[in-house]
């Protein structure tokens, strides 16, 4: 009797390693690839479009996200898209910006919109000063993800 419990544990720890293994390799291979030539350098896949230097990263295994990144000229604005995947069915922003007049880094997540999340930025200290430098990068943003999006593979 112990035998068979054994064996069916077994059994189960085994169908759920598989079944991730076949989940993550289906979510790898759904991963779109980005329109053009890119080079690669250390699993990264990058190009410049004008002022801009857009790179994708597939999900590295164990993990199901990869995501697709834009960055400016002076490395100052970095826009980081989270593509739907298998278990999250939706898309994901953040952005991170180096303000160099007051010299701090300012990391949030957006919306498609470009608009600032509450709910998904915990620190309250930083909310306002957040807002503050996004409404003065909003445009820049938008046009940095309309370039990403103009690469996106169909």
């Amino acid at each position: 009797m112990k035998f068979i419990k054994k064996h069916k544990i077994i059994s189960v720890i085994i169908m759920v390693i598989v079944l991730y293994h076949a989940l993550w390799l289906a979510n790898y291979y759904s991963f779109k690839k980005l329109n053009g030539e890119y080079k690669k350098d250390d699993g990264v896949y990058y190009n410049t479009y004008g002022d801009y230097t857009i790179s994708y990263h597939y999900p590295d295994y164990p993990f199901l996200a990869g995501n697709y990144s834009i960055v400016n000229s002076d490395s100052s604005i970095r826009l980081i898209v989270w593509p739907p995947n298998i278990i999250n069915g939706n898309y994901k922003y953040g952005v991170y910006i180096y303000d160099f007049d007051n010299e701090s880094e300012h990391i949030f997540f957006l919306d498609k919109n470009m608009k600032y999340v509450s709910e998904k930025n915990k620190l309250e200290a930083d909310t306002k000063k957040d807002k503050k430098v996004l409404n003065i990068n909003k445009v820049e943003l938008k046009q940095m993800l309309e370039t990403l999006e103009k690469n996106y593979s169909d």
